[in-house]
C-alpha cells in the first residue's frame, strides 16, 4: 500500500490549484505561472493551515511547472538538523544547482519548507547561490514567520502571504473525508476536533485518522488536546 493511500493528510492533500482555497488573485497568477511553466524566485508566508506548502507541491508538480520533477526538483525540510546549516547548502544545494535542467524544463526548482528554522549563515549563502544560478534555477520558501527571513534574502523573492483557511472549511473538509472513508461521525466531535486544532488543517487531518476505528470516529480527547 502506498502512503499516500493510507495516510488520509496525504491522500486529501490538494492536487491541483483548483482544489486550494486561495483569494482569486493568487489562483490567477499560480495558473499563469503554471500555462507558462515559468516562476521567479517564491516566498509563500504565514500561520499554518494556510495551504503553502500544498500550493509550493503543486507547482513544483508535473501538474504545475515540471515536467520531470523526479530530476529538477530538490525538496527539503528548512527546520531539520541535517538540512537547516551552511554545509547543506554547499554540500548538497548548490552541487545539485551546478546540473544543467534535465528534459523540457527551463530549471531546476529547489523547495525549502519551513525555511525561518535555517540558520543565519544558510540563509546569507542562499542569497549568493540565487543569484548565481538565477538563469537555470528556482527556488520557493515557505515560512511561518517572514521577519525570520533576513531582508537581504526576502529582497530576492516574490512574497505571497497565506491566511488562514475558514473554520467552515474546515469543518466541511473533516466531513468530507470521514464520508468518502465510510466513517460514521457526529457533527459535534467533528466541532471538537477543530476547534482545538485549528488552523493546522494537516494535524485536524491526522486526528480524524488516528480516532477513526470500526468505521466510526470515536472522539479521544486526548488525542485532540495534547496533539
Amino acid at each position: 500500500m502506498k502512503i499516500e493511500n493510507s495516510l488520509w493528510v496525504e491522500k486529501y492533500r490538494p492536487k491541483t490549484i483548483d482544489d486550494l482555497v486561495l483569494p482569486v488573485e493568487y489562483m490567477k497568477t499560480f495558473k499563469k505561472y503554471i500555462q507558462e511553466r515559468d516562476i521567479p524566485h517564491l516566498i509563500f508566508s504565514g500561520a499554518p493551515g494556510g495551504g503553502k506548502s500544498s500550493t509550493a507541491r503543486i507547482l513544483t508538480s508535473k501538474q504545475g511547472i515540471l515536467s520531470s520533477p523526479k530530476d529538477n526538483l530538490l525538496q527539503i525540510n528548512g527546520s531539520s538538523k541535517e538540512t537547516r546549516g551552511i554545509n547543506f547548502v554547499s554540500d548538497v544545494i548548490e552541487p545539485f544547482l551546478r546540473i544543467p535542467p534535465a528534459g523540457q524544463d527551463k530549471y531546476r526548482i529547489v523547495f525549502i519548507d519551513e525555511s525561518d528554522y535555517l540558520t543565519d549563515a544558510a540563509s546569507h549563502s542562499l542569497r549568493a547561490i540565487i543569484e548565481k544560478y538565477s538563469s537555470t534555477a528556482r527556488f520557493i520558501f515557505t515560512c511561518n514567520y517572514i521577519s525570520k527571513i533576513p531582508e537581504a534574502l526576502q529582497s530576492r523573492l516574490t512574497e505571497f502571504r497565506f491566511e488562514q483557511m475558514p473554520m467552515e472549511f474546515a469543518v466541511t473538509h473533516c466531513q468530507t473525508i470521514l464520508k468518502s472513508e465510510n466513517i460514521e461521525y457526529k457533527d459535534e466531535d467533528i466541532k471538537y476536533i477543530v476547534n482545538n486544532l485549528y488552523p493546522d488543517i494537516r494535524k485536524i487531518v491526522d486526528t480524524l485518522q488516528r480516532c477513526s476505528t470500526n468505521s466510526k470516529l470515536i472522539l479521544n480527547k486526548d488525542i485532540a488536546l495534547t496533539y
